[in-house]
């Protein structure tokens, strides 16, 4: 391994144990004599979301990668440590992992941290998928996709308002559709990012051309949210209005998927 990359496998390594002692400690730490579905709800996804990633690292990722522990593990960490931050993302958008999931146990924000587990994970996964020279152009087009994949949480938040429906008025519907969002999202993007590295401009490309879809997801889902937000004396079912809403999103994504494949 070159210099840089001993570099960025010892900061994956870390910024990964970082992650996991800030975020997930305090999962069974705080009010731990209090039996919640959380406490193995969040783990269990987040589990799930690093198998995805080691599955792919270890049956489509470059050559010079597979069967080669040192970059698996670099890149792995690297995976850890992109779940983790995608919990700390969450506050930005006004829903955050440790006061609304840990500390208030906020049924509506526990699928709201899944969304974004699933979704994180999407997008740094396809970025693993493919062959490249450098360890730059696996990472680089990750950031690329996760700054798209956040945009279509903006363009939700900024026209149905999840945020508020989540942690102020605890509708469990609402955090389902914004998981649906995400995991939807990440599925395009994901796909966006996949594949063998040509250029920079290509990757760019490619997330346009391929991922605008996602910020259609974003603006569907945020109308979805305007239209069936908890009213005064009324909440919405959370299957009619959030798990179904939420499949439907997924479904359309992965239709987008196999369309965008069929054209590579």
């Amino acid at each position: 391994m070159d210099v840089d990359e001993v570099f960025a496998l010892l900061a994956g390594v870390a910024a990964a144990v970082w992650g996991a002692c800030w975020w997930w400690v305090p999962l069974w730490t705080v009010r731990r004599r209090r039996a919640w579905v959380g406490g193995w709800i969040a783990p269990t996804v987040a589990a799930g979301c690093l198998a995805g990633v080691w599955w792919v690292l270890t049956t489509m990722a470059d050559p010079a990668v597979r069967g080669h522990a040192e970059y698996e593990l670099l890149f792995f960490a690297w995976g850890a440590a992109w779940l983790m931050w995608g919990l700390g993302a969450m506050g930005c958008f006004g829903v955050s992992w440790r006061d609304d999931v840990i500390e208030r146990r906020n049924p509506a924000a526990l699928p709201a941290a899944c969304g974004v587990m699933m979704g994180a994970t999407c997008v740094y996964a396809g970025s693993n998928i493919g062959t490249g020279p450098t360890i730059w152009t696996t990472l680089g087009p990750a950031a690329l996709g996760t700054a798209a994949w956040l945009g279509a949480w903006i363009i939700m938040q900024s026209i149905g308002r999840v945020a508020e429906a989540v942690t102020v008025e605890r509708d469990v519907a609402s955090g389902v559709r914004l998981l649906g969002v995400l995991a939807a999202a990440g599925l395009i993007i994901g796909t966006a990012v996949a594949g063998d590295w040509e250029s920079a401009m290509a990757t760019v490309r490619d997330v346009v051309v391929i991922g605008w879809s996602a910020w259609v997801i974003g603006a569907v889902g945020g109308a979805m949210q305007r239209l069936l937000r908890p009213r005064v004396g009324a909440r919405p079912d959370v299957w009619t209005a959030g798990w179904a809403p939420a499949a439907m999103l997924v479904g359309l994504a992965l239709l987008w998927v196999l369309k965008a494949g069929a054209i590579r």
